[in-house]
């Protein structure tokens, strides 16, 4: 059911971010390594059968199916998490657009719900290529 598999998905999220902020602690850049490694997580929980079954390991299965394809992960990160953001706070300037003109902001909350989908989509693709070659 959805919530056994959301409640699977909190355990193996919160086992993963305290992975990788250990891993933080020990230097940066292996725990955004990590870090990166881990955001198909949510993907394996929902809707990998080989995990619903207990055949395998989340953490696991994440860095096995990304084998290959970590620059493509690394990249979508970066674009969607680093670049696009920081692209729309600089040209919207968020809070003062939301303030003082309602339809920039209105705007500016589109633009991101759209970049998110698009994110979200491009995991997704990437999740079944790389479960493919598995």
């Amino acid at each position: 059911s959805f919530l056994t598999k959301t409640r699977d998905y909190t355990r193996e999220w919160l086992r993963g971010m305290g992975e990788a902020s250990l891993w933080m602690f020990v230097l940066v850049i292996p725990g955004l390594l990590r870090w990166v490694e881990y955001s198909l997580l949510p993907f394996i929980c929902f809707f990998d059968s080989a995990y619903q079954k207990g055949e395998v390991d989340a953490l696991k299965q994440c860095r096995k199916i990304i084998q290959g394809h970590r620059m493509k992960l690394w990249l979508l990160w970066l674009g969607f998490g680093m670049i696009i953001p920081l692209l729309l706070t600089s040209i919207f300037n968020d809070y003062e657009s939301l303030r003082e003109h309602p339809l920039a902001g209105s705007s500016l909350v589109f633009i991101e719900t759209v970049a998110q989908a698009l994110a979200f989509w491009l995991f997704w693709k990437l999740y079944l290529q790389t479960k493919q070659s598995v």
